[in-house]
């Protein structure tokens, strides 16, 4: 019984360990990323080319965000070395 008891305890502990996958209404969204995704693995010049009349935001790796959700703002995800890792709503 003890055994059973750590292996829930630790499987639950390894659950929060698995990175979130974006689900498919915040690519959608209603602040139009989709029409966007096509710039995805460019440079972060190319956000420049996005025309989006709501909230943007330009997130870059380590920097702190809310996790507030707005289906209306868009979020432009940057990698280490500069270049667009993903374009969502949210």
């Amino acid at each position: 019984m003890r055994k059973s008891f750590g292996f829930v305890v630790l499987a639950g502990a390894l659950a929060g360990c698995v990175p979130a996958e974006t689900p498919p209404a915040a690519i959608g969204g209603t602040c139009g990323a989709v029409n966007w995704q096509h710039l995805v693995g460019q440079p972060r010049t190319a956000i420049g080319q996005i025309t989006h009349e709501g909230p943007m935001r330009v997130i870059e790796p380590g920097m702190a965000v809310t996790m507030d959700y707005a289906s209306g703002r868009m979020n432009v995800l940057l990698t280490e070395n500069g270049r667009i890792e993903a374009i969502t709503c949210g």
